[in-house]
Protein backbone atom coordinates (compact mmCIF):
# COMPACT_ATOMS: atom_id res chain seq x y z
CA UNK A 1 0.00 0.00 0.00
CA UNK A 2 1.35 3.21 -1.22
CA UNK A 3 1.47 6.16 1.66
CA UNK A 4 0.06 9.66 0.48
CA UNK A 5 1.75 12.64 1.44
CA UNK A 6 0.96 16.55 1.00
CA UNK A 7 3.56 17.03 -1.16
CA UNK A 8 3.45 15.96 -4.76
CA UNK A 9 6.25 13.88 -6.52
CA UNK A 10 6.59 16.74 -9.04
CA UNK A 11 7.24 19.26 -5.88
CA UNK A 12 10.33 17.42 -4.97
CA UNK A 13 11.93 17.46 -8.78
CA UNK A 14 14.67 19.62 -8.95
CA UNK A 15 14.38 22.83 -10.38
CA UNK A 16 16.32 23.96 -13.30
CA UNK A 17 17.41 27.36 -14.50
CA UNK A 18 18.26 27.48 -18.12
CA UNK A 19 20.23 30.64 -19.35
CA UNK A 20 19.95 32.05 -22.70
CA UNK A 21 23.55 33.30 -24.25
CA UNK A 22 23.17 36.15 -26.93
CA UNK A 23 25.63 35.31 -30.13
CA UNK A 24 28.32 37.40 -30.85
CA UNK A 25 28.05 38.95 -34.11
CA UNK A 26 31.05 39.72 -36.69
CA UNK A 27 31.97 43.21 -36.95
CA UNK A 28 31.57 42.63 -41.15
CA UNK A 29 28.22 43.73 -42.40
CA UNK A 30 27.09 42.93 -46.00
CA UNK A 31 25.47 45.56 -47.17
CA UNK A 32 23.14 43.68 -50.10
CA UNK A 33 20.98 43.62 -53.47
CA UNK A 34 21.88 47.64 -53.80
CA UNK A 35 22.40 49.10 -50.65
CA UNK A 36 23.88 52.38 -50.53
CA UNK A 37 24.00 52.80 -46.77
CA UNK A 38 19.77 53.40 -45.73
CA UNK A 39 17.87 51.16 -48.47
CA UNK A 40 18.31 47.50 -49.13
CA UNK A 41 19.05 44.53 -46.55
CA UNK A 42 22.27 44.59 -44.13
CA UNK A 43 23.49 40.82 -43.07
CA UNK A 44 25.63 40.55 -40.01
CA UNK A 45 27.05 37.18 -39.36
CA UNK A 46 28.20 35.08 -36.21
CA UNK A 47 31.81 35.52 -34.98
CA UNK A 48 33.79 33.39 -36.99
CA UNK A 49 31.35 32.77 -39.36
CA UNK A 50 32.49 35.56 -41.91
CA UNK A 51 32.70 35.06 -45.76
CA UNK A 52 36.93 35.16 -46.56
CA UNK A 53 38.41 37.33 -49.44
CA UNK A 54 37.00 35.40 -52.30
CA UNK A 55 33.34 35.02 -51.54
CA UNK A 56 33.29 38.83 -50.44
CA UNK A 57 35.05 39.14 -53.64
CA UNK A 58 32.80 36.82 -55.63
CA UNK A 59 29.44 38.64 -53.93
CA UNK A 60 30.49 42.04 -54.98
CA UNK A 61 31.55 40.78 -58.78
CA UNK A 62 27.89 39.12 -59.22
CA UNK A 63 25.44 40.27 -57.13
CA UNK A 64 26.83 43.67 -55.91
CA UNK A 65 26.90 42.77 -52.45
CA UNK A 66 29.14 44.89 -50.38
CA UNK A 67 31.11 43.52 -47.40
CA UNK A 68 32.21 46.22 -44.90
CA UNK A 69 33.82 46.36 -41.15
CA UNK A 70 31.79 48.14 -38.70
CA UNK A 71 33.30 51.70 -38.39
CA UNK A 72 32.33 51.55 -34.68
CA UNK A 73 34.47 48.25 -34.20
CA UNK A 74 37.43 49.65 -35.91
CA UNK A 75 37.58 52.70 -33.33
CA UNK A 76 37.07 50.45 -30.45
CA UNK A 77 39.95 48.46 -31.81
CA UNK A 78 42.46 51.73 -31.93
CA UNK A 79 41.61 53.09 -28.40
Amino acid sequence: MKVMNNESDESKEREEILLVKNPEFSEWQGLMFGNKGNDGLVWRPLKGGEPNWFWRKMQYLILGSKWVKDPKEKSDERN
